[in-house]
């Protein structure tokens, strides 16, 4: 069984890359409703490999925690340069 096709409860830990039925998981949505978010750029637009859709963790992360006011840690740390 390859990692997308199992439940999220099952993996060790969030894949760095995501498709799109775990991606939805991640950030508790539908895939129609996560597809809905790209395109009104809520959230970032998925990566193309081969023919595989998939998202990036971090920057899943990233897009839901600008929605939610929290800074970005590693954002901090590639403007400064200093780890707070």
């Amino acid at each position: 069984m390859t990692a997308s096709k199992l439940p999220p409860e099952r993996l060790p830990g969030w894949p760095a890359l995501m498709d799109e039925q775990l991606a939805a998981a991640f950030v508790s949505l539908s895939p129609g409703q996560l597809r809905a978010g790209v395109q009104r750029g809520e959230f970032p637009k998925p990566l193309r490999i081969g023919r595989r859709v998939l998202y990036h963790r971090d920057a899943m992360s990233r897009a839901i925690n600008a929605r939610a006011g929290i800074q970005d840690h590693h954002a901090e740390i590639e403007e400064t340069g200093w780890e707070l």
